[in-house]
Formats: structure tokens, C-alpha cells, sequence
């Protein structure tokens, strides 16, 4: 993790325990850099350096790395691959994740941890190692920050609404003005007087399709591509002349139902008995109306998918009718 109270308590723990710290990873190099800059690490030795950590003893050493989340690219994914330029990690060695999975990392995480776990490296994990300390800030620490910066505006824009609420609370007393909770969405515009709503925003996620932008909830585009690629697809071209009567085999275009080529050619002759049953059995106004028609052929369709396959695809009924 990049708290730095949380890189003073991994010190802190390596000093009573013998051992020196080293670090890895740019971004937490950055963080600590940051840190000494301004007075926060100041009496933490220098941490040592990648090419320096692959010289110690590893019972002598402690080291620091960006990739508790499972990050691709992190110093913990390229370690779990035995990828790092300097440093490999054998049989014996502690990975020690010291922060909770956040939720869609899951994935990650276990990839990393499985790796290491193959190679003999143990792992401990939060849930059961005890290791995790919170990044955020305590009521007392937002308290003091409030009375230090003394904002005009406070908006939670973060967690739950019990958070929310909470975090009013604390800034109503340090005295903050104008308190504000919104909702997903709201558009406000920070005034002398304090926020107010101008406008809202539909809130939800949005999906790339191709050069264009989609949101995701209710979306007709991606409820049928998920029909299409669970369920298959089906179009059905039928000529027919004008008493309503088959001209021709109906020809189909069928896709993810078949397994192999004679699969595909006895379901297209199934198929095309039914249809030419259902059309001959139809009544004659039936039969004569393009729509009535369409529908008795949708239906014997449908009602064979079901039975040999147990599928409800996408299906089209293209009519044609010669004259």
C-alpha cells in the first residue's frame, strides 16, 4: 500500500524484528520520495534499492511492493512470474497482501497468490493473517482537516449513505457552513451561499460498441448479443407464391446451434418438413395473410429448437411472396 503510515508501521516492525527495508515498485517509490520531501519520513533510514536487495540475505530483509490488488505489470505479478530484473523469489520466501481484495480484483489476486503458491512461496492473506490496517482516515483525523482548511462545503461524495451521514456529522462540528449529501447523478454547482442542484445526469455504466458509446443497463443491443451468443441465431427465408403456398425450400441461415456440418443438415431438414406441413395445413385465410403466415412458420420453428436442442435463439422469418 502507498499509506505512508502504514510504510512507518512495516518499518517500525522490520526494526524489532532485525531486518532492513527495501522497496519496489515506481509508484510507492514516488509516494515515499514525496513523503521524506515534506517531513513525514524523516527519521526513517533510506529504503534499499532493487539492485542492493538482491544481495541481502532474505532473513535479513523486508521489502515493500506495489501489487496487493493483483495489478498487472505491479512488482507483485511480475515476482509471482519469476519476471523481475533483480529479484527472485524461491521456496520459503513470505508474500504478506496487506490490504483487503477490493471487489472486481478477486481474479487478480488469486492468479498472483496461485502462482507463488506453486513455486513454494507462502502467502498470508488479511482475511486470515491479521495484516491489514485501513488507508482511510479516522473521524478524528477528518475532524482535524476540516478545522485546518475550514471549507465553506462539505459534499460526501464517497461510501455509503451511513458514511455519508457520518462524515456531515463530523463536519458540522468543526462548523463547516453548508453540509451536502447527493445523490448519483446530481449536477451541483458550488455557490457563495452554498451547493446547489442544477441538473442530473443518468448515472450507470457505459460500454464501448465500436465508435460508439452504450449504457449497459437495459440496453437492447447487448441483451441481444447475449441471446445470440447463448441461445444462437436463426433466419429463415421462405418463398411463397399467392395462394400462400411454398415456391421454393426455405433456406436458412443458422448459427451457434449446429456441432458440425451433418448436425447443421439434418436440423435444416427438420425444418423445412415442418414448414412446409404447417403451410399446408393452414387455413386458408392463414395462409393468404403475410403476417398469420409468418407467425405459424415462427412457431414450428421455435417449437423444433426447443425440442431437439432445448435453445431459444434469436430467430427472423424473412416472407417472400411471388406474384
Amino acid at each position: 500500500s502507498h499509506s505512508v503510515p502504514r510504510i512507518r508501521s512495516v518499518v517500525n516492525a522490520a526494526i524489532k524484528s532485525g531486518r532492513s527495508v527495501g522497496m519496489m515498485g515506481r509508484s510507492m517509490i514516488k509516494v515515499q520520495d514525496v513523503a521524506r520531501k515534506y517531513g513525514y519520513l524523516k527519521d526513517v533510514a533510506p529504503f534499499l534499492k532493487e539492485k542492493e536487495i538482491a544481495d541481502m540475505d532474505p532473513r535479513k530483509i523486508v521489502i515493500m511492493a506495489t501489487g496487493s490488488q493483483g495489478e498487472p505489470g505491479s512488482a507483485i505479478d511480475r515476482l509471482s512470474m519469476d519476471e523481475h530484473p533483480t529479484l527472485s523469489l524461491e521456496s520459503g520466501d513470505l508474500i504478506v497482501f496487506s490490504a483487503r481484495e477490493i471487489p472486481g480484483n478477486e481474479k487478480n489476486i488469486e492468479r498472483v497468490r496461485n502462482k507463488f503458491l506453486r513455486r513454494g512461496v507462502k502467502t498470508m492473506m488479511p482475511e486470515t493473517g491479521f495484516t491489514h490496517a485501513s488507508g482511510h482516515a479516522y473521524a478524528q483525523e477528518m475532524f482535524d482537516l476540516f478545522t485546518w482548511v475550514k471549507p465553506k462545503t462539505l459534499v460526501p461524495v464517497h461510501g455509503s449513505e451511513e458514511n455519508q451521514l457520518a462524515q456531515v456529522q463530523i463536519g458540522q462540528n468543526a462548523k463547516i457552513p453548508y453540509n451536502y449529501i447527493p445523490e448519483n447523478g446530481d449536477i451541483i454547482a458550488l455557490r457563495q451561499d452554498g451547493p446547489e442542484k442544477t441538473g442530473q445526469v443518468t448515472p450507470g455504466i457505459l460500454a464501448v460498441d465500436g465508435i460508439r458509446i452504450i449504457p449497459v443497463k437495459d440496453s437492447l443491443l447487448l441483451k441481444e448479443r447475449s441471446r445470440v451468443a447463448n441461445e444462437g441465431n436463426i433466419v429463415a427465408t421462405v418463398v411463397i407464391d399467392e395462394e400462400g403456398y411454398l415456391l421454393h425450400d426455405p433456406i436458412f441461415s443458422i448459427a451457434g446451434l449446429s456441432a458440425d456440418e451433418d448436425d447443421a443438415y439434418d436440423l435444416e431438414e427438420m425444418l423445412m418438413g415442418d414448414i412446409e406441413q404447417a403451410v399446408n395445413k393452414a387455413k386458408e385465410g392463414d395462409r393468404q395473410n403475410a403476417e398469420a403466415l409468418r407467425e405459424i412458420i415462427r412457431l414450428v420453428i421455435r417449437r423444433r429448437i426447443k425440442d431437439e436442442l432445448g435453445k431459444r435463439p434469436m430467430l427472423n422469418v424473412h416472407l417472400v411472396q411471388l406474384t
